[in-house]
C-alpha cells in the first residue's frame, strides 16, 4: 500500500471512529496528561489563521519535514483523536482553529501552533479557483484571528508571515526546524515536486507548483479596486493594523482608493 493511501485509511479510520462510541474514549485519551507524559502520543503542531491567508500551502510544507504526520484532509485539531503512529509530531489544519486556542491547550500537552498572517488586502480579494466569481474571505474574519493570535499568552507558537514563506522560504523553513527540533528531508521550495496532486488540499491550492512571490500584493490589481475601497470604507480599522504589521508606513496608501478622504 502506498503511503498516500495508507494516509487516507488513516483518515477514514478516524471518521469512522468519530461517528461511532468511541468518540468519548478518543476524547479523554486526548486530555490525559498522565498518558501524554508518558510519550506513548505525539505531540500537536496546530495551522491556523484568517482563511486564504496560506494555512494549506503551510500544511503541505511540513510534509519536507521527517517525523511528522501531516493530516490529508483540513481538520480541526480536536476532532482528530491520537492514532498509534511512530511520528513525533501530527499536524492538523484548520483556520479557525484560531478560536480555539484555549481549548487545545487544555486538550493536548504542549501543542505548537503555526499562525499564517497575511496583507488583510489580499485576503479579502482572494478566490477560490473554481470560482472566480465570489470573494471568500472579509476583513473582520482576519481582524479577528490576528486579535486571537495577539492574545494568546502561550509561548510555543511562531507567527509565519505569508509574504515571508514565499519570497523567503528557507528562512522560514529554518525557523521552523529550530522552534521544533525538525530535520528537513527538502527544501520548501522544492515541496512541490514531491506532493500527490490528486488529494484534497493541492485541489485547494489549485496545482502543485513553485512558490510564487507573485502571490502577494494581488489587491494592487484594477479588477480589485472597487472590492478594497468597500472593505475599507467599511473598516477602517484596517489602516491600522497594515501600518502596525508593516504592510504600510502611513495612510498614503488609502488615497488611491479613497481620494483626497
Amino acid at each position: 500500500m502506498g503511503w498516500r493511501q495508507y494516509d487516507n485509511l488513516i483518515d477514514d479510520i478516524k471518521n469512522v471512529a468519530f461517528k461511532s462510541s468511541l468518540a468519548p474514549l478518543f476524547r479523554k485519551l486526548n486530555a490525559s496528561h498522565f498518558l501524554n507524559s508518558k510519550g506513548l502520543f505525539p505531540k500537536r503542531i496546530v495551522i491556523c489563521g484568517s482563511p486564504r491567508s496560506g494555512t494549506t500551502l503551510m500544511n503541505e510544507l511540513m510534509r519536507c519535514y521527517s517525523d511528522v504526520y501531516v493530516m490529508n484532509r483540513e481538520e480541526y485539531a480536536l476532532r482528530f483523536p491520537y492514532l498509534l503512529i511512530k511520528e513525533k509530531y501530527i499536524v492538523t489544519k484548520h483556520p479557525l482553529d484560531f478560536k480555539n486556542f484555549s481549548k487545545i491547550i487544555a486538550t493536548y500537552t504542549d501543542p505548537f501552533f503555526i499562525f499564517l498572517l497575511r496583507d488583510p488586502r489580499d485576503v479579502i480579494i482572494s478566490k477560490h479557483y473554481k470560482n472566480q466569481d465570489t470573494y471568500l474571505s472579509t476583513y473582520p474574519t482576519w481582524e479577528e484571528a490576528i486579535q486571537a493570535y495577539e492574545h494568546l499568552e502561550y509561548d510555543k507558537k511562531l507567527l509565519v508571515r505569508y509574504e515571508n514563506l514565499i519570497t523567503q522560504p528557507a528562512l522560514v523553513q529554518t525557523q521552523i526546524s529550530t522552534k521544533l527540533d525538525l530535520d528537513a528531508i527538502r527544501n520548501f521550495e522544492q515541496f512541490y515536486r514531491n506532493v500527490s496532486k490528486g488529494h484534497q488540499d493541492i485541489k485547494s491550492l489549485g496545482e502543485a507548483r513553485p512558490l510564487d512571490s507573485n502571490n502577494a500584493g494581488k489587491f494592487k490589481r484594477p479588477e480589485h479596486f472597487e472590492r478594497i475601497k468597500q472593505q475599507l470604507q467599511q473598516f477602517p480599522t484596517m489602516h491600522e493594523y497594515l501600518v502596525k504589521y508593516g504592510y504600510e508606513n502611513d495612510d498614503t496608501w488609502k488615497s488611491h482608493f479613497l481620494g483626497n478622504h
